[in-house]
């Protein structure tokens, strides 16, 4: 499982959503309404029940992937950033603990986007994407699961 830093997820999230001419996900002026509004839309259909914030969403979401690798000898946590920094010895680690052999690592093309769109052009206003909100947000509300997963105010 790989878990990325929350605030660039909702980053990313709150701009994909606006790509679509439907009602995939909330569709809120700022990032930081983004991050506090509660779920809606289409995006339901992947969730077990509502959850206060999109924040708490994704919180919940990592939160459960961690637990079920202290459960589960065959479920590995990676995070992203060690993989977009430490592509190699990241990818090794993983290959080792899962008792693999790895005879050539290739780093993925990263200007080539796998994930599209709708066909929608979302161009945020000017300071709506302002990400010190939202990381004032994820620490305030999840300090320990913060620490856990290895953020803190500066790296997030």
């Amino acid at each position: 499982y790989i878990y990325r830093n929350p605030v660039d997820v909702m980053a990313s999230f709150w701009r994909f959503l606006h790509t679509w001419n439907w009602v995939e996900g909330p569709k809120v002026g700022t990032l930081f309404e983004f991050a506090a509004t509660p779920p809606m839309g289409q995006l339901m259909r992947y969730q077990v029940r509502q959850y206060d914030t999109m924040l708490d969403r994704w919180a919940n979401h990592v939160e459960r992937w961690v637990e079920a690798q202290s459960r589960a000898e065959n479920i590995h946590i990676v995070k992203y950033e060690e993989l977009v920094h430490c592509f190699e010895d990241t990818v090794r680690g993983l290959g080792t603990s899962l008792g693999l052999e790895l005879r050539r690592i290739e780093r993925p093309v990263r200007h080539k986007n796998v994930v599209q769109g709708g066909g929608v052009n979302f161009v945020p206003a000017p300071g709506a994407d302002n990400r010190e909100p939202v990381v004032g947000l994820a620490m305030s509300k999840f300090p320990d699961l913060m620490s856990r997963l290895g953020y803190d105010a500066d790296s997030l």
